[in-house]
């Protein structure tokens, strides 16, 4: 399909994906990421001389080519949630493929490149259905990205908090993975445990999901360094956290170990609804948007809501 269809056929791929596809008849190197970047593509291009690409800035500079330099304005303004675009790295010389994106490159012919899906901001609320179709289109599309996404083989992972958006995509996933006799594992980030699913305020919605799946391996993970959550050691290339007494590398750590190669995460999607809007008027307070913020702060309608949204942030807390 690509070699005859080059660009044009990416729209038909689904699911999660980073690739380059070398075409041998016109020696064209397409290289594509999915739609919602969730696998990455960083690249190092000197025209006329060198085309390299790597999942991560560090397979760059292993190979000894690209030198190692951090672009200190692109980390400062990652950090303030000014954003340079999503095709600036942290570091010169290294560029990625936008969500969405692709390139072609070969010698002698020029660098084309452009989106293969992005959102349409203009189609939304076009659609007048009635709230029980949205409800069975919702379903249908969660049900199918989730399925979609599931290996051929092995247990499967999930982050489960009890929200809504991680609920779905674990009872989807333990359904789905039932018919084979494969497990999914649930890790819930947990600061204390008060009963055998409850802890902070989320037990009382855990409850409910892993007593009608009851086959589902839930697994309560805690920060064994306290320092590690609110000063963990970070990624080399990205912002993340990579220590290993934070709860998140010791999520990945458990399901690797346990032989899941997909940790399936439903981390914030939920927001709007059930969330309060904190991270939304987090962005909005570091990056000076007093005017969104003030309206914001009084639409939900008394000091006591304002502070329950922005607390958890400004406290250094976030829960999944």
């Amino acid at each position: 399909m690509l070699a005859a269809h080059g660009s044009a056929a990416l729209p038909q791929l689904a699911g999660d994906f980073a690739f380059a596809a070398w075409n041998r008849q016109d020696r064209t190197l397409l290289c594509a990421r999915d739609g919602l970047g969730i696998r990455p593509f960083f690249f190092a291009h000197r025209p006329d001389r060198q085309f390299l690409f790597a999942s991560l800035p560090r397979g760059l500079h292993a190979s000894g080519l690209v030198s190692r330099s951090l672009d200190r304005a692109s980390l400062v303004n990652e950090l303030l949630f000014r954003f340079d675009g999503p095709e600036r790295s942290l570091f010169d010389g290294v560029g990625r493929l936008a969500p969405g994106g692709w390139l072609s490159i070969g010698p002698g012919v020029p660098v084309k490149a452009g989106q293969h899906w992005s959102p349409d901001a203009a189609s939304a609320g076009s659609r007048n259905i009635s709230p029980e179709d949205a409800a069975t289109e919702l379903s249908r599309l969660v049900k199918s990205a989730v399925c979609n996404r599931l290996p051929p083989t092995g247990p499967v992972a999930t982050h489960l908090s009890g929200g809504m958006d991680s609920s779905a995509i674990a009872i989807v996933a333990a359904r789905a993975l039932r018919p084979s006799g494969r497990k999914l594992l649930a890790y819930s980030h947990a600061p204390a445990a008060f009963g055998p699913y409850s802890f902070g305020g989320n037990g009382p919605w855990l409850a409910p999901v892993l007593d009608q799946e009851p086959d589902i391996v839930w697994r309560a993970v805690r920060t064994g360094d306290p320092a590690a959550l609110v000063l963990p050691a970070m990624d080399c290339d990205q912002p993340f956290p990579t220590d290993v007494s934070h709860r998140e590398s010791r999520s990945f750590g458990d399901a690797a170990s346990s032989g899941a190669s997909l940790l399936l995460s439903g981390w914030g999607g939920d927001e709007a609804a059930s969330y309060g809007w904190r991270g939304v008027l987090a962005e909005a307070l570091v990056t000076g948007n007093w005017h969104y913020l003030a309206a914001e702060l009084r639409a939900l309608g008394s000091a006591g809501a304002a502070w329950g949204a922005l607390s958890p942030f400004l406290l250094g807390g976030r829960t999944l």
